[in-house]
């Protein structure tokens, strides 16, 4: 007869009665194998009794990523989140980035700060630009103040006492009997337009035969104040200056002139200051001889040319002389200056 013992496991018996002894004891408080329980791994590979119920799978870590770590984007398969700058807290966004609030805020201040710099440059360029528009404006002022109203020494720009401000009407001015006297006949009157106003008067007669023919100029000109003027550019200086270029043109004619050098003679006691040109001029088959006489009374210059033209052929036979012609002259300059008074 067979000795029966008490059910194995094997048969699915219910589990031997524990012992108390001392080596259970030390058995059940034996500290549990280094690391982490639900990270321990069976080193055997016996299957687990059945009354010990199906494995229990380790619990999921709760622990937080280390700072080193990217995060995972949200959702499963979803790309990984941007590594952070160094030094920057888990869980806060980077100040330095542009799609964060506190890069925004940057890019918003250093704007600011931009935008005052340029208004800063623009004010200045202004205040610049309005200091040398208002230093012009006072040195043109100041310089007009001084023309209008000249000091001792200064740029005259205004008639002085005695001076002429218009010339009387030359026609009319020489007189019928200087006329007479020195062109004879039949005369014909020439009266040029005056360009310059009350300030001109200008001219002129024709005595024509078939032997000779006389021919008679007057210019009267009253010159106003001139920057360009030596002295102190009044009137009365511009009309001296004019006077010294007649005498020049007379003495040193122009070469596109073709005229011969004047032989002049200073003229006293007629107006402030006088002289007589003579000139023998010849061209196409006919000889002119030509005086001229310019006088100056203060600011008016006046201008009285008498010729003579004849034929080559009869040059010898001409009824009047260069010192005729002279007197004829220097007399029609009284007659214009008696009509300045």
């Amino acid at each position: 007869m067979t000795q029966q013992g008490p059910p194995s496991s094997a048969a699915g018996g219910p589990p031997p009665p524990r012992r108390h002894g001392r080596g259970d004891r030390r058995a059940h408080s034996a500290p549990p194998p280094p690391g982490r329980y639900w990270e321990t791994i069976p080193d055997d590979d016996e299957d687990a009794p059945p009354w010990a119920g199906p494995p229990v799978p380790p619990r999921p870590s709760r622990r937080p990523p280390p700072p080193d770590e990217p995060r995972a984007a949200p959702g499963a398969g979803g790309p990984a989140a941007p590594p952070r700058a160094f030094g920057t807290p888990a869980g806060q966004p980077e100040a330095g980035r542009a799609d964060t609030p506190g890069g925004r805020r940057r890019s918003a201040a250093a704007a600011r700060r931009t935008q005052r710099a340029r208004a800063k440059v623009y004010i200045w360029a202004a205040a610049a630009i309005a200091v040398i528009v208002i230093a012009i404006a006072t040195v043109f002022g100041l310089t007009r103040g001084h023309a209008a109203r000249p000091s001792s020494g200064g740029l005259v720009t205004t008639f002085q006492p005695g001076e002429f401000q218009r010339v009387p009407a030359t026609c009319s001015s020489v007189s019928p009997t200087t006329l007479d006297a020195y062109l004879p006949g039949k005369r014909t009157q020439v009266v040029p337009q005056s360009v310059d106003g009350p300030l001109e008067s200008l001219c002129g007669w024709t005595v024509d035969t078939r032997a000779f023919s006389r021919n008679l100029e007057v210019t009267s000109m009253a010159y106003k104040p001139s920057g360009l003027a030596t002295g102190n550019g009044s009137a009365t200086f511009a009309a001296r200056d004019a006077y010294a270029a007649a005498m020049k043109s007379k003495q040193h004619p122009a070469r596109d002139t073709h005229l011969p050098r004047a032989a002049v003679t200073p003229l006293a006691g007629l107006a402030d200051s006088a002289f007589a040109a003579t000139q023998v001029v010849r061209t196409g088959g006919q000889v002119t001889d030509e005086v001229t006489v310019v006088a100056r009374e203060r600011n008016v210059l006046i201008t009285a040319i008498l010729e003579g033209v004849v034929s080559e052929r009869h040059h010898r036979l001409r009824p009047f002389s260069e010192a005729a012609l002279q007197t004829g002259a220097t007399a029609v300059v009284r007659d214009m200056i008696s009509h300045l008074h």
